[in-house]
């Protein structure tokens, strides 16, 4: 699954400058696939002698923890969101 991963991410990459990804977020079940998808992406990038910027890779449960470390709005904030 990782190199369908891979080829879907670099899908509308050209190939002539640095792959860029870094305003794409990727969601991976685990901090371990998320090092290697990023390893991955880096080999697909040297393969054609370029660099790559990578995605920002995150699991579910960071989503779920960052969003508690922000806190929840009053009613009075939620009116000017």
């Amino acid at each position: 699954m990782l190199p369908q991963a891979v080829a879907w991410l670099a899908r509308e990459w050209a190939g002539d400058g640095p792959l860029d990804l870094a305003r794409t977020l990727v969601v991976v079940p685990t901090r371990q696939a998320g090092r290697r998808l990023r390893e991955a992406l880096a080999e697909h990038a040297a393969a054609r002698g370029q660099a790559v910027f990578p995605p920002r890779v995150v699991t579910p449960e960071s989503l779920v923890t960052q969003g508690v470390a922000v806190g929840t709005a009053t009613r009075l904030e939620s009116l000017f969101t």
